[in-house]
């Protein structure tokens, strides 16, 4: 400890030791140069005594306490005062010329000194500033590789949508539409749908439920819906166990029933292309009616 009281530092060192920027310590020693033995050298050999170290450490503390200049002169007047006659350095040949010469050498030297200070902070600025960019190459970097795997990736789910019949879209209809009756017309004229428990009647959606969990298929069902006018078409394609392949097209359309209820019409059902005809529309409602009423 002995020897590092003893020992004279540049402000450079001083502010690694303390981890201040230097021109922070330039500053400090600047705004309360009277405060500052200067010891031993002029100009960038210039050092100060390590204890100066306590006197700039006790500057940044009150600054970071928000005290003004001025309070930080008159609380130092009051504990450092000894140090403007403490330590003074030997006289030299420049503080023996004239005193406007020996001032100018002074200044200069402290400019130099100070300039010097000023490149090594740019220059660690301008490290700084390099590693930031860097970092932000790196991160476009990343951001543009994952921009093209979700452009793949949309890519692949178009593609698949246009296998399941949907023309690249989400086409589905409202759920107002899928909750309406599904009913056929007879040759008469009347309107005849399905009566399950508690009065709920066969929906749409209960149909296309019951057609893509239909046991007799080997695969799962591909199932796309297709807006047709005022209403949909259900085209649904499997393979049968037995390795059959089915495509069956339902066209559906919403009408009121002259009891004033709306409901989805069966206008058209085929099977492999060949429309089923009007009797087996009526059979076939007839068998869901038996399993679905109960």
């Amino acid at each position: 400890m002995a020897q590092e009281t003893s020992s004279f530092l540049s402000l450079r060192e001083i502010g690694r030791r303390l981890g201040i920027p230097p021109s922070t310590v330039v500053y400090y020693k600047d705004r309360f140069a009277r405060f500052f033995p200067a010891a031993g050298g002029a100009g960038r050999r210039r050092r100060y005594p390590a204890e100066s170290m306590d006197l700039i450490r006790r500057i940044r503390e009150m600054f970071e306490k928000n005290w003004s200049a001025e309070q930080i002169e008159q609380e130092l007047a009051g504990g450092y005062g000894l140090f403007e006659a403490a330590a003074a350095p030997p006289r030299t040949p420049v503080e023996d010329a004239p005193a406007g010469l020996a001032s100018a050498l002074e200044r200069v030297s402290d400019l130099l000194d100070q300039q010097g200070l000023f490149h090594s902070e740019v220059r660690s600025l301008r490290e700084e500033v390099a590693a930031l960019r860097r970092e932000r190459a790196e991160s476009e970097t990343r951001q543009s590789a994952r921009v093209r795997a979700l452009e793949q990736e949309l890519a692949e789910l178009r593609g698949l949508l246009r296998q399941n019949g949907a023309s690249g879209s989400l086409a589905f209809p409202p759920a107002d539409y899928l909750d309406l009756p599904l009913v056929v017309r007879t040759g008469q004229g009347e309107y005849l749908g399905v009566l399950g428990r508690n009065s709920q009647p066969f929906r749409l959606k209960d149909f296309a439920a019951l057609m893509e969990g239909s046991p007799v298929r080997a695969t799962p069902p591909v199932l796309a819906w297709r807006r047709a006018g005022q209403g949909w078409t259900l085209d649904l394609q499997d393979v049968s166990v037995g390795g059959q392949e089915r495509r069956i097209v339902l066209d559906t359309v919403r009408t009121v029933t002259p009891s004033k209820n709306a409901v989805a019409l069966v206008q058209r059902l085929s099977v492999n292309g060949q429309d089923a005809p009007d009797a087996l529309l009526l059979s076939l409602f007839r068998q869901i009616r038996e399993s679905f009423g109960g």
